[in-house]
């Protein structure tokens, strides 16, 4: 049994007003905007007023330019803010739910990377949301004592391996931090297929 997602979209005149709104207060004009996507700036001026639909890769550029101009976060590189590879305590895809369950207990995380023991990389994230999800689907085929079922499964057989998106080490903080609204972590790729992840608590670290 698996769960559904959904992510709540504003509404068309939300999402316009916010876009309108956030270019004026980061001082970006239409011909700006324009020139950045690529385009005329008659054809801008049309998807603002709800005449033409702007791309999703239009709408996330756009968002993200806003963000990062009027944002107070630091634009240095996420480099500076994350759990390297070398602190990094992950899992294996093939170890036993049990297993990354002490190792979320014991260690006060939140969420641990998953990895593929063949192939060494990594396949995603395993939370304290999906385990608790896990307990609380047992399977048709449970034969009664589910806890101790779903204990004793492997990680890549119990459905709680999350996807989680990779982030170059040079991305600026700003980015990543846009990115964890909508994500329970990042991982961050360090490079020789070496990672290390990036969660919003680490960004409380700015705050201090």
């Amino acid at each position: 049994m698996t769960e559904t997602r959904f992510i709540n979209l504003p509404p068309k005149n939300s999402l316009l007003q916010f876009l309108n709104k956030g270019l004026k207060e980061a001082g970006i004009s239409q011909r700006k905007l324009a020139e950045f996507l690529e385009t005329d700036q008659a054809s801008i001026s049309r998807k603002l007023a709800g005449k033409r639909v702007f791309s999703y890769e239009e709408i996330s550029f756009i968002t993200s330019l806003i963000f990062e101009r009027v944002s107070s976060i630091p634009q240095k590189p996420i480099g500076d803010l994350y759990v390297s590879s070398q602190n990094l305590v992950t899992v294996y895809s093939e170890d036993k739910i049990s297993l990354a369950s002490d190792k979320l207990a014991n260690s006060k995380f939140t969420q641990l990377p998953v990895i593929e023991k063949s192939s060494k990389k990594c396949v995603g994230i395993v939370t304290d949301l999906t385990l608790l999800n896990g307990m609380l689907s047992p399977h048709k085929a449970s034969k009664g004592n589910w806890l101790t079922e779903f204990s004793n499964m492997k990680i890549k057989d119990a459905e709680v391996i999350d996807k989680t998106p990779t982030y170059p080490v040079d991305t600026p903080i700003a980015e990543v931090a846009q990115a964890l609204l909508f994500h329970y972590a990042i991982l961050i790729e360090e490079g020789n297929g070496r990672i290390g992840i990036v969660t919003r608590a680490d960004f409380l670290q700015l705050l201090t």
